[in-house]
């Protein structure tokens, strides 16, 4: 939740983001993530969720969601103004620590259990 300008922006587990009114509830508008996700075959759960902060600067909204991308919306009406597409193995990361590699600091939370391709094989113990 960002509450800011008079307006409270929230992002939600299906993919929603929404600028609402605190002091009546009222909905000044609302931008669906889902819809730019491509439905995979077989009708594969996943992740659709807002899972960050939305992040305002300069009257833009900043927001990212699992599975749809990072998105630059306008705050006043919610017009995406941009979006990247996520990674191509869902794992978006951090800077890193020199010498740590990225499979090690990615969140590997895939709605299909598996490790994406860069992901180091499991060490087994002797």
């Amino acid at each position: 939740l960002l509450l800011e300008d008079g307006r409270l922006y929230a992002g939600f587990t299906d993919g929603a983001v929404a600028a609402i009114n605190p002091a009546d509830g009222r909905l000044f508008w609302e931008v669906e993530t889902s819809v730019d996700v491509e439905i995979r075959p077989g009708n594969v759960p996943q992740f659709l969720d807002v899972d960050t902060t939305p992040v305002l600067l300069q009257g833009t909204l900043y927001i990212a969601s699992f599975t749809a991308g990072l998105y630059a919306l306008d705050a006043d009406s919610g017009t995406v103004e941009w979006r990247v597409s996520p990674p191509p193995d869902g794992c978006w990361s951090s800077p890193r620590p020199a010498g740590v590699s990225r499979s090690s600091t990615c969140a590997h939370a895939k709605s299909n259990g598996r490790r994406p391709p860069s992901a180091a094989p499991p060490r087994r113990r002797s």
